[in-house]
């Protein structure tokens, strides 16, 4: 299901579609912070200072709000204390930096304290085109039955077909939390509800 495009939203997909050609055609490699909680923005303002192009990826959401109950659009992190960071490596900028900015933990990687994962470009441009569907309109419907601990099937997203376990349920009932596969480990993701089916 989808809905009408907001000038907001558009504003979104022009920006998103700019950081898709930049991933594809410019030479950097991008690694992945984890950011202290409720830190992404920061630790990307603190990068983007220095010059750092970064991608926090969100997707679209469309909630009520509390008293007057108007529907409103706005949008949430895809994968909390996820940031993406492309590194020009030919010109000196280097893994230390990101690991020294303010805002960020640490650097994903397959062992603790092991080198920082590369994200291969075709990955980063599916996480890029499923921010970009959900802010062309894609509706999230809410009132799918999941509980903690159900398997399910991701159907769309850059984590289409992967079985997760559900390990938490937002307000509302529009997105679960679970661990998903990707750059080598396992990191936690939010999976809107309408990219998900009970696994047979």
């Amino acid at each position: 299901m989808t809905r009408s495009m907001t000038p907001a939203n558009y504003a979104m997909v022009q920006q998103l579609e700019l950081m898709m050609r930049l991933v594809r055609h410019v030479p950097l490699e991008w690694v992945v912070a984890w950011c202290n909680p409720r830190c992404e923005q920061r630790a990307a303002s603190a990068l983007g200072d220095r010059g750092v192009l970064t991608y926090l990826p969100v997707v679209a959401e469309r909630r009520q709000t509390g008293r007057d109950k108007r529907w409103v659009d706005t949008y949430r992190p895809m994968m909390v204390r996820y940031l993406f960071v492309g590194l020009d490596v030919a010109g000196g900028e280097t893994v230390d930096m990101v690991r020294a900015a303010d805002g960020v933990e640490g650097l994903l990687s397959v062992e603790r304290g092991g080198p920082a994962v590369r994200v291969p470009v075709r990955d980063l441009t599916r996480v890029i085109a499923t921010s970009i569907a959900s802010f062309r309109g894609r509706e999230i419907e809410v009132g799918h039955r999941f509980r903690l601990g159900d398997v399910v099937l991701v159907v769309d997203g850059p984590f289409a077909g992967q079985q997760v376990v559900v390990k938490g349920i937002a307000a509302g009932g529009d997105a679960v939390r679970a661990d998903v596969s990707a750059f080598g480990g396992e990191i936690a993701a939010t999976l809107p509800v309408d990219s998900l089916k009970a696994s047979a």
